[in-house]
């Protein structure tokens, strides 16, 4: 199940109980050597035509939170919040929670059992949200409720990229949906709450806290199954979670849902991933539409800049420039750090990614641009992002016992 990371990584393992993933990084444009072009191309200060200036980089964005100094006494005082039970929120969500069994057919014909999951019921109309490395490649997919009672189940809409799936089955009365939760207003050391069917044990739940957020491919280098980019900004939580989680929620002390469990760390403990709540909401509309995410996209290489202090802002440096792209339409130059997208901070080169290529093909954004000394807000029309085909899966027609 695990899959080996890059040097002096260490192994991830996707939380389908047979199925893994495993990420890469890149950019659509080609890279430009140095810092390209000419001195003066590089580094000219005129700004493009459109341009509006601005007197300040944090005018109209929201900069990060002001830190809170803890003093003895507030160490001192018990973990607020903190529920005396998690069995009605427990009782509660039990329903919508499902096992997702993928099945495969062999060369004689036949079906065995190649997958085993999570996922969850969004809404009465029958449709599961579980991860994409859990429904990949299968032949047929059964859905368990908690009942036991079995249901055939379709794939709706998937994007590798996120490891984001849709799956439709019948509906049915009585159950109600998982309501999907802010997964911005969480912070570091709330409680968190994991349901799922670890190693196939139905339906079990642990507790813990956010560990972390904005954990990217760099932090978790998983690959899309066939290749491809991964765009991943994960929440970090120590609640237990192990292979055949994988697809099921990640809940806070509402029942809300605020997050996909999708990997863990095979060297480590109270070491977890789930994709973020607010990430996936955004995509539902294309994947129920679409079957798939339609990407928008700049055109540009990045990287992290550097954080400014005095703004607490970081954004992405722009690298590369790919020729009759939206982003040299628009003006941007090498050098530029783009700190913002439609109001919305930038925090570094993997969030400029994301806030790109789900803002709508078509769409005319605005981005906070710092070119030198001078800040200025720079119209961009977006264009669809053409996605390369993923490598079909290579058929497994031996003659193993199903895992």
């Amino acid at each position: 199940m695990s899959v080996a990371g890059i040097a002096r990584r260490p192994a991830l393992v996707g939380l389908a109980l047979i199925a893994g993933v495993a990420g890469v990084t890149g950019v659509a444009c080609k890279r430009i050597p140095g810092t390209g072009g000419t001195v003066d191309e590089a580094k000219s200060a005129a700004l493009p035509a459109s341009a509006t200036l601005v007197g300040s980089p944090t005018v109209g964005i929201p900069t990060s939170n002001p830190v809170v100094v803890t003093t003895p006494t507030m160490l001192a005082m018990p973990p607020q919040g903190a529920p005396m039970s998690f069995a009605p929120l427990a009782r509660k969500v039990e329903p919508a929670v499902v096992t997702i069994v993928i099945k495969k057919k062999r060369a004689n014909g036949k079906l065995r059992m190649q997958g085993l999951g999570s996922g969850f019921l969004i809404d009465k109309k029958g449709t599961i949200l579980t991860n994409n490395h859990v429904v990949a490649g299968g032949s047929a997919i059964e859905v368990v409720l908690w009942n036991d009672k079995t249901y055939e189940g379709k794939v709706l809409g998937t994007d590798p990229s996120t490891d984001v799936a849709l799956v439709k089955m019948e509906p049915i009365e009585g159950i109600e949906p998982i309501p999907l939760g802010d997964s911005d207003a969480m912070s570091v050391g709330d409680w968190v709450v994991a349901v799922g069917n670890p190693l196939g044990l139905t339906h079990t739940v642990t507790a813990g806290i956010v560990s972390a957020k904005g954990r990217t491919n760099k932090d978790v280098p998983l690959h899309p199954p066939g290749g491809g980019e991964a765009y991943f900004d994960f929440l970090q939580t120590d609640a237990a979670i192990n292979p055949g989680n994988s697809g099921g929620p990640l809940l806070n002390l509402k029942g809300e849902a605020i997050g996909i469990n999708t990997a863990i760390n095979a060297q480590g403990q109270g070491l977890a991933f789930a994709i973020p709540m607010n990430m996936i909401k955004q995509m539902i509309p294309s994947l129920v539409n679409e079957g798939r995410l339609v990407r928008s996209y700049l055109g540009v290489g990045i990287a992290d800049a550097q954080l400014d202090e005095k703004t607490m802002l970081r954004g992405a440096e722009v690298t590369a420039i790919g020729k009759a792209t939206p982003a040299e339409t628009a003006g941007l130059k090498l050098g530029d750090v783009v700190l913002a997208v439609d109001g919305q901070s930038v925090r570094d080169s993997a969030h400029l990614r994301w806030l790109v290529s789900v803002a709508g093909v078509g769409k005319k954004v605005t981005l906070r641009v710092v070119r030198e000394t001078k800040v200025f807000d720079l119209p961009v029309t977006l264009s669809e992002k053409k996605e390369k085909p993923a490598k079909p899966h290579a058929d497994d027609d031996d003659e193993d016992e199903d895992e």
